[in-house]
């Protein structure tokens, strides 16, 4: 018998003596699609015709049912709903005591059914976005197994008997002799699951099929649930097939070992190659877990083939089931005056599913679900068309079911037909109205009277494990309350793409050296950079440098004092992002000192360097070489050439001096022209110790009251008019250098 363990917590679950019913559910004894000849159809459109024969053939089958569109064929009671929130600390507590402890106790070697022990799986990894431990361990171990049981060539002969992808059903499951069996051993054919096995494998035993490698060699598997001849299909395996792909893409996300990553995305894709290659049929919550599958993968992967899968499954399946009216009139959508007010209570909010099967609440949340996950896909993808189209479908669904869930109450007995209602608005909450931050306290309400009816308090620890969507269902309400941001599949797999960023060099940045290159911080997601170069802000396809993987660019040598623009666009393989426009300005040219004048009077003669003086020039005691200038009483003005500053912005004239008894009284002077008069600017012979040769340099800049001295007729002076007799004054190795 199966095994479950319950909590009841702080008084929300209702014993079954206690419960409230508010009224009965209505339903309707009419059949669920019309006539028999409705029902073959639309099996005959959905299967090979076009949108529009689908269309025609469900709502001839609609005026068929007349009133009773909307209106269930199953009986059922309400219990009364209580919308009363539960704290996240009770969303905690039921975390850390009974889900995580039974998905760390997981022990068994078999091949689950996608809604039981992967489902648990799926919700321990979503437990870890919200920042909660799972053990990885054991999830790799569930999601192996599900693995090993997906129809392809590695784990079965060839030739294959149908398309691969779809994760099997194990016959062992209807062993009642074996830990993995799927029901009550005193009724083997209680359960959907082995009812279908066992009819599958009995009519059409060339799709039981015993895999020949993988963890599950020598076990036999039913791998197909699609039949024309004979005519059948069986919606469970789709159902669970949802589960265990979307337990596969989350790890493919997630997983950081290589080797596994790439073994969860083929089994994705694989996965998704199953849903795609699966007809649609007439029970719309079939075709809605291929939709799942689909939008996600086709959300994770940009593959062009999913989404024209998905469109079409939207098209011609899901979209013509549900109950709309998108024109406002009060009537419903492609039926001849019936209006809506007529309709079953809880049909008469647009939204419903059609049929009276599909309009059960739980499969009415399992197609609301592929809607929501249609849209997500569609949106995160940037498909604003398509986006728009299924968008008021899924949330016309929702609301028609959280209005039914809160005003009227929840179906019961409870079941397992309730675990896929809680995941559904907790996928729309979480993917939508936090996204949107639209609030949907409808939906808020509905999950809440879910909660306080118990659905979330249970963790099923037999094989069979029918509570794993409950898992899943719980670490999706700790992701919304917990304001864990949803971030699109796409860009967890492919981080979104962002713009290159810390330039080198530095924006507005001077004096670079003209022997630079570029270089920048990496753009998450970027795969190469598109780089412009020049000296306009306007940065064209003439400045265009080239596309790159590196980060850096090199340039060859630019020019002095010039101020550049560059750019660099981030490349992904579906988007640019066009990067800022940066700028700096290159060092000024480094200019050559150059020396006008080098005097040591080493020729003899003041002519030779243009000099005007009446001094002398002697051997006396030079500081170098063997001559040098000197004054004595007779003496008056040592005078140089003249100079053509008028392009130099800087001077430096040195030399040396030694003098013999000059003091301040004699009034001896180094002066410089400034275009009009000579002005002192040294005064000589007051330097110490005397009769030893004394160093003087000056420098001087082409700007403020120095800009005078730069002109064309420069020239400056050793003024000795004041050197009394006995006193003596030598000058040696002038220079005068400009820049």
């Amino acid at each position: 018998m199966i095994r479950i363990i319950l909590l009841a917590l702080f008084g929300l679950m209702l014993a079954t003596s206690n419960l409230v019913f508010s009224a009965p559910s209505e339903h309707c004894t009419t059949e669920a699609y019309g006539t028999s000849a409705d029902r073959r159809t639309i099996e005959d459109a959905m299967f090979e015709g076009t949108q529009q024969a689908v269309e025609s053939a469900i709502n001839n089958a609609k005026e068929t049912r007349g009133a009773t569109v909307g209106c269930r064929t199953d009986p059922w009671d309400y219990a009364a709903s209580n919308t009363t929130p539960p704290s996240f600390a009770q969303l905690e507590e039921l975390w850390n005591n009974v889900h995580m402890p039974a998905l760390s106790g997981y022990g068994y070697n078999c091949a689950s059914l996608g809604r039981s022990w992967p489902a648990n799986a799926l919700g321990g990894l979503y437990g870890k976005l919200a920042g909660y431990n799972s053990s990885m361990e054991v999830i790799r171990t569930i999601a192996d197994q599900g693995e090993a049981s997906q129809y392809s060539s590695s784990h079965a002969s060839e030739p294959l008997v149908t398309y691969p992808g779809l994760f099997g059903y194990s016959t062992l499951l209807t062993d009642r002799n074996s830990v993995c069996f799927k029901g009550d051993p005193d009724n083997p054919n209680d359960s959907v699951v082995v009812a279908q096995i066992n009819a599958w494998c009995s009519a059409k035993p060339s799709v039981c099929v015993t895999y020949n490698s993988g963890l599950w060699a020598g076990q036999k598997f039913l791998v197909e649930d699609f039949s024309l001849n004979p005519r059948e299909y069986g919606g469970a395996a789709a159902y669970d097939h949802a589960w265990s792909t979307v337990l596969a893409v989350e790890l493919w996300l997630q997983e950081s070992d290589p080797i596994l990553k790439t073994k969860y995305e083929a089994s994705t894709k694989l996965a998704a190659d199953w849903s795609a290659s699966e007809p649609s049929v007439r029970n719309h919550n079939y075709t809605a877990k291929n939709i799942w599958v689909l939008a996600q993968v086709y959300q994770l992967t940009g593959d062009l083939n999913y989404k024209n899968a998905l469109e079409d499954k939207l098209n011609r399946n899901l979209k013509t089931g549900v109950l709309m009216d998108l024109d406002n009139n009060g009537l419903v959508d492609g039926m001849i005056n019936q209006p809506f007010s007529s309709l079953a209570s809880y049909a008469q909010l647009p939204g419903r599913m059609w049929d009276g099967h599909n309009s059960n609440p739980w499969y009415q949340s399992m197609n609301a679900l592929a809607a929501v996950e249609a849209y997500v896909a569609f949106r995160d993808s940037g498909d604003v068309t398509n986006a728009a189209d299924i968008r008021p479908y899924a949330i016309a669904m929702l609301d028609n079911l959280a209005t039914e869930l809160v005003s009227k109450g929840l179906p019961v007995p409870d079941g397992e037909h309730m675990w896929p209602i809680p995941y559904s608005l907790l996928t729309a909450l979480w993917k939508v109205s936090a996204v949107e931050n639209e609030p949907r306290p409808l939906w808020e309400n509905a999950v809440a009277t879910l909660f306080n009816r118990g659905i979330y308090n249970t963790a099923d620890t037999s094989s069979d494990n029918t509570t794993g969507r409950a898992t899943a269902s719980l670490a999706l309400y700790m992701l919304y309350l917990s304001d864990t941001p949803y971030q699109p599949l796409n860009q967890r797999l492919t981080p979104p793409l962002t713009g290159a960023s810390n330039p080198l060099p530095a924006e507005l940045s001077t004096n670079v050296s003209v022997e630079s290159d570029l270089s920048w911080s990496a753009g998450d997601g970027a795969i190469s950079y598109d780089v412009y170069f020049g000296t306009n802000p306007t940065l064209d396809a003439s400045t265009f440098l080239g596309n790159q993987t590196t980060t850096s660019a090199a340039l060859a040598t630019l020019l002095n004092d010039t101020t550049y623009y560059w750019r660099v666009d981030a490349v992904s393989a579906n988007n640019t992002i066009t990067g800022d426009v940066w700028s700096f300005t290159t060092e000024q040219a480094v200019i050559e000192p150059t020396v006008l004048l080098d005097e040591g009077f080493e020729s003899g003669s003041f002519a030779d360097g243009g000099w005007v003086t009446n001094w002398s020039i002697n051997n006396t005691e030079p500081r170098t070489g063997i001559y040098t200038a000197y004054c004595g009483s007779r003496d008056r003005n040592l005078i140089s050439k003249k100079f053509d500053l008028t392009s130099y912005s800087k001077l430096t004239i040195s030399f040396y001096y030694r003098d013999t008894k000059i003091d301040n009284s004699d009034n001896v002077y180094f002066q410089a022209h400034n275009g009009s008069n000579y002005e002192s600017v040294f005064e000589l012979g007051n330097s110490l110790p005397e009769n030893t040769w004394h160093y003087f340099t000056v420098t001087v800049r082409n700007s403020g009251n120095d800009a005078k001295f730069f002109h064309s007729n420069f020239q400056f002076k050793f003024a000795g008019t004041g050197i009394d007799s006995n006193e003596a004054l030598r000058i040696d190795d002038v220079k005068l250098i400009v820049e």
